[in-house]
């Protein structure tokens, strides 16, 4: 006798737009603030060159870069990965909402003056803080000891950024632009973290070829290298140990990323963009510690790093992960964003040009609005399913 279902029909989720589905999960917020804070400031700051009154000059677009988009797409992926992770509820809600409080307060309060430096600058290490102390909770609850380095990883980047605001405001000796550069090497560090996590299992998955292994002295070569470089940076300790450090990252880090090469990734932009990524910030990472003995090489090394590693890997990062958790295939490129890959590239390629003194500021300006368009496709195709909830009704 056939089987007659008892269950009601699953009714239809509704699409609208809404405060509680943008704090479902971190991604949402952080992905969205991240790209439309890129679009925003870093024209802004290749017109006028001018940083805002609490931060001048080239210490406001670099922290915004490093601890407002860095930090932005940083905590929201790891706060939506921990989730999978542990087995644990991801943050939502009002604590989600805290720290997006937090960070919006960093970003506006930079605008305010010197008088509410205490307070953008208190914000956004309460921010990493916060981050931090979740995160912490999520793993320690599970036991899930693979991940108890996270939430440390994070208090390193707030030591350097608490370190930045201690020199700017001539608290502590040293050089500001140090523990910036050490900031972007913390991201360089991240994204060999998660590099070697996920670009094989996920070009495995997409291509259906087998998976390459990392071996275990890789990631400790890759990870823990990359993370003792970021911090010899902000230390100011010798130039031969900066070169030896970021030589040796560089070349683990290139050599596994030829490993995992194989012709079909060229065929499917959502791996191609990964792999691109993780191979530009270890080329990024080993000019940088070239750039040790040649300090007029600086400005090179740390935008090929970060316009170019940093913004290729973060920005194939943020549209699989947020299409696998908005309902969408994770392997297949959504329309319009092979070209905002393409864009972005372009603008790694322009930026490189622009460190040249003889290159006019043309260039500047094209690889900042090129780095800017990129993003800007991004929020076209993905700001609608950020603050909506998924099609499937599942969580995410």
């Amino acid at each position: 006798m056939p089987t007659i279902s008892l269950q009601e029909p699953h009714p239809s989720t509704p699409n609208r737009p809404s405060l509680a589905t943008w704090l479902a999960m971190a991604f949402r917020p952080f992905y969205l603030l991240g790209a439309l804070l890129t679009v925003l400031a870093v024209p802004y700051w290749a017109i006028t060159l001018r940083g805002v009154p609490a931060l001048p000059g080239v210490w406001w677009h670099a922290h915004e870069m490093v601890w407002g988009f860095g930090a932005a797409i940083v905590v929201g992926f790891l706060h939506t990965a921990v989730a999978s992770w542990t087995g644990q509820p991801p943050l939502r809600g009002a604590r989600l909402g805290l720290l997006v409080l937090l960070w919006l307060v960093a970003r506006f309060g930079w605008f305010l003056g010197e008088r509410a430096f205490p307070v953008a600058a208190g914000a956004a290490i309460a921010f990493l803080l916060l981050a931090a102390f979740w995160l912490a909770r999520s793993v320690l609850v599970a036991r899930n000891r693979r991940n108890y380095v996270v939430p440390l990883l994070l208090l390193l980047f707030a030591g350097f950024e608490a370190g930045f605001f201690c020199t700017v405001q001539g608290k502590l000796a040293g050089e500001p632009l140090a523990w910036l550069d050490a900031g972007a090497l913390w991201l360089a560090g991240m994204i060999f973290f998660l590099g070697m996590r996920v670009i094989a299992f996920f070009t495995s998955r997409a291509l259906g070829l087998p998976q390459v292994p990392n071996p275990a002295w890789v990631q400790v070569g890759t990870v823990a290298g990359g993370f003792a470089l970021a911090l010899a940076v902000a230390l100011e300790a010798p130039a031969p140990l900066i070169a030896a450090l970021a030589v040796a990252v560089a070349f683990i880090a290139l050599r596994q990323s030829g490993r995992w090469l194989h012709w079909a990734i060229w065929t499917n932009p959502m791996v191609w963009i990964l792999h691109l990524g993780f191979a530009l910030t270890a080329t990024g990472v080993l000019a940088y510690g070239i750039a040790a003995f040649a300090p007029a090489w600086r400005s090179a090394a740390l935008h090929l790093l970060t316009v170019g590693g940093i913004g290729s890997m973060t920005l194939g990062m943020m549209t699989r992960t947020a299409l696998g958790h908005t309902g969408g295939h994770p392997n297949r490129t959504p329309r319009g964003l092979r070209s905002a890959f393409l864009v972005l590239l372009a603008a790694a390629l322009l930026r490189e040009f622009a460190a040249f003194p003889s290159v006019g500021r043309g260039t500047l300006h094209a690889s900042a609005f090129a780095f800017a368009l990129a993003y800007l496709i991004y929020l076209w195709r993905f700001a609608p399913r950020l603050v909506r909830p998924r099609p499937d009704g599942r969580p995410g």
